[in-house]
């Protein structure tokens, strides 16, 4: 391995497993540190009090300003995290990793990303703010779903016109074997759950694998498609993926959003 000094003990018990000093193997270890490297060769396993983010490769996001993922690689949220996480044009692979409890106000960014493959795994989100989630831009995009998933927005008012996860302008594909709850609660909220925002267009979304998918939006947005008064190219769902789409704009060929008097729970 790169920077492995021939000084750095290393051991091999009957099972295989290689154990070794993370002297250059993890920053600033603390004295008496070890990282274990499993017989797969790859894995690199947590060992006495080496953060779980560093011994596996995974960069930590924290604090309460945003964060900016420039390169590829997976990262994991911090308790209390918030902000928006900016992924840069070059990231084209980037896996995120939920906190151990819910977050609070705390938006993705891949609109400057022209086909990028985004995954996120046990992701929570709960947000009282006017603006999208998860933002797509051009290209042909990934959403892979893994774990369990639930993005909710409460913001409240007339303007609440963003999506909650915005397609982009170019082809959303949905896949993965995990659970995605997208769900608009406020009282007035015209963009769709996933899709576009009020009066935007945006491109297909395609949603396969074995995802399963609820997607709600009690007012006059899609649940899967588009805002009121705008426009998706389609919207098509594979024979494996499982989806529950409770809202205004409920099939393909209504995949334009219009606004209407009547609520998707019947209501006026």
């Amino acid at each position: 391995m790169k920077g492995l000094k021939s000084k750095d003990k290393i051991t091999v018990d009957e099972n295989g497993v290689v154990t070794l000093k993370a002297s250059n193997l993890v920053d600033n270890p603390t004295a008496g540190t070890k990282v274990e490297l499993t017989g797969d060769g790859y894995t690199l396993a947590l060992a006495d009090d080496v953060p779980q983010a560093e011994a596996a490769g995974i960069k930590a996001m924290s604090g309460t300003s945003g964060y900016t993922i420039s390169a590829d690689g997976v990262y994991k949220f911090a308790e209390g995290f918030t902000g928006t996480v900016t992924i840069g044009a070059n990231a084209k692979n980037v896996k995120i990793i939920g906190a151990s409890s819910t977050l609070s106000n705390v938006s993705i960014d891949a609109s400057a990303v022209s086909g990028i493959n985004l995954w996120i795994q046990n992701l929570v989100i709960s947000s009282t703010e006017e603006k999208n989630l998860i933002k797509f831009g051009s290209g042909d995009n990934y959403l892979t779903v893994k774990g369990t998933n639930t993005l909710t927005d409460s913001a409240m008012g007339v303007s609440y016109d963003q999506a909650l996860i915005n397609v982009g302008s170019g082809t959303l594909n949905i896949i993965g074997d995990g659970t995605l709850t997208a769900e608009m609660t406020g009282s007035e909220s015209y963009g769709a759950a996933i899709g576009t925002d009020y009066r935007g267009t945006g491109g297909a979304i395609n949603i396969g694998g074995s995802v399963n998918i609820t997607a709600k939006n009690g007012w006059h947005g899609a649940g899967i498609g588009a805002g009121d008064n705008g426009s998706v190219n389609s919207v098509a769902y594979g024979t494996g993926a499982t989806v529950t789409n409770n809202g205004t704009v409920i099939s393909d060929d209504q995949k334009n959003g219009r606004r209407d008097d009547a609520h998707s729970d019947g209501s006026n």
